[in-house]
């Protein structure tokens, strides 16, 4: 019995020095000072300000792949005999002719025709297509492929495009999915 009692102390022992440690590695909002506040407050404004004022197609794609775009289209990337290297990113990559690897999540309403109607136009825009995926009726399709990078708001100003996301960074933002995790 005093083995046990020996054993439920040290149990306890360690389960508050486990809890101290937690309630140590939390951040206080409350430590925040005014002026903190007041700057993420003004970051989250204009932030909101520059989505709400971009055309409605370029909210369509996520804001990394946009400002790569834009950075790419300004330094005439095509000339660029490095563009793989210079442009490439962990979240995004880039090929050596100038396309961007993403994810092309279509609106839930999409049909079939519609699938090959953006499949197709991708194709005919110069990129190519590695794989479409055939959901359940509850996820979009979703085209995952290589878009030249001046072709990616035109991809989007299509009317069946819910997004553009890079592969493996789930965006969500202009169509409503059901309760998902």
């Amino acid at each position: 019995m005093k083995e046990f009692k020996n054993r439920i102390t040290s149990l306890l022992i360690l389960v508050c020095v486990f809890a101290l440690f937690l309630l140590s590695a939390t951040v206080s909002y409350s430590q925040w000072t005014a002026e903190q506040q007041a700057k993420i407050n003004a970051a989250a404004k204009k932030a909101e300000e520059i989505a709400n004022n971009l055309p409605g197609n370029e909210k369509k794609i996520a804001w990394f792949i946009l400002e790569r775009t834009n950075k790419m289209i300004r330094e005439n990337a095509k000339d660029n005999p490095n563009v793989k290297k210079q442009y490439s990113s962990k979240g995004l990559l880039v090929d050596d002719s100038g396309r961007l690897q993403v994810n092309v999540a279509l609106l839930l309403s999409a049909l079939k025709s519609d699938t090959v109607a953006v499949a197709n136009k991708i194709r005919e825009l110069g990129g190519s297509v590695r794989l479409i995926s055939n959901p359940k009726r509850r996820y979009p399709v979703e085209i995952y492929c290589w878009i030249p990078y001046e072709a990616v708001k035109e991809v989007a100003k299509l009317p069946q495009v819910g997004n553009i996301s890079s592969v493996g960074f789930r965006v969500t933002r202009s169509f409503k999915k059901p309760d998902q995790k």
